[in-house]
This record gives C-alpha cells, sequence and structure tokens, in this order.
C-alpha cells in the first residue's frame, strides 16, 4: 500500500515555458485517477512569471496552498493569498506573476470531461 503514498519531495519534475524559479511535478498524471483528471504542484520564487495560456479542452483550477503572488485571469490582474481556488473557464488567459521576494505553491487540477 505505501507505493500509493508519496511525499511532494518524490514526485517527478517536468519543464514547462516561463520564467526562472519555477517547478513543476506530477502529482497525478493523466490515467492515474482516471481519463478525466490530471494534477500537478507548481512552485515559484519571485521575480518570476509563468507564461499566459489558455485551454479550449480542459477546465482547470488552481489551488493555492502557500504564499501570495497575481493571477492573471482574462483581462484582469488579480492578487491572491493562500489559501484560496481559482477557477479557470475554457479559453481564458491565465498566468501567474510574483514580485521580488514573493513565494507561492500551488496545486493545478485539470478536468478533461468538456471534450
Amino acid at each position: 500500500m505505501t507505493e500509493f503514498i508519496k511525499s511532494f519531495e518524490e514526485l517527478e519534475y517536468y519543464t514547462q515555458d516561463g520564467g526562472p524559479n519555477i517547478t513543476y511535478r506530477h502529482l497525478l498524471p493523466r490515467g492515474i485517477a482516471g481519463e478525466n483528471i490530471s494534477m500537478g504542484l507548481v512552485t515559484l520564487e519571485g521575480p518570476t512569471a509563468t507564461d499566459v495560456n489558455s485551454h479550449s479542452e480542459w477546465l482547470q483550477a488552481y489551488v493555492v496552498i502557500s504564499g501570495s503572488g497575481t493571477v492573471i485571469l482574462g483581462d484582469k490582474d488579480i492578487r491572491v493569498e493562500q489559501p484560496c481556488i481559482i477557477n479557470i473557464p475554457l479559453n481564458t488567459p491565465h498566468g501567474v506573476k510574483l514580485d521580488a521576494g514573493e513565494k507561492m505553491q500551488y496545486i493545478y487540477v485539470n478536468n478533461y470531461t468538456c471534450k
């Protein structure tokens, strides 16, 4: 049963375009918890920013578990602090940016049922 329990430090890293000081880890790759869900952990330390992107094939939510920063959602920059959840509608440009000295960690959840 212990193969089902892992610390965040044991999770696999992956790379993605964006600024410096950002790490990405797979929490639940697609297929582990069913074909419709995937989850990952993003850790940022400012100054940095993720690339602004949008998705037409899946819904997404961010669960901010530590820190604070600015979330870009559509044409708005919104200050957020932990703990909070950010729902990202289909086709909505979104990203995260942090100023110098800021840190944030969030879990993203992708829901592929809208295809």
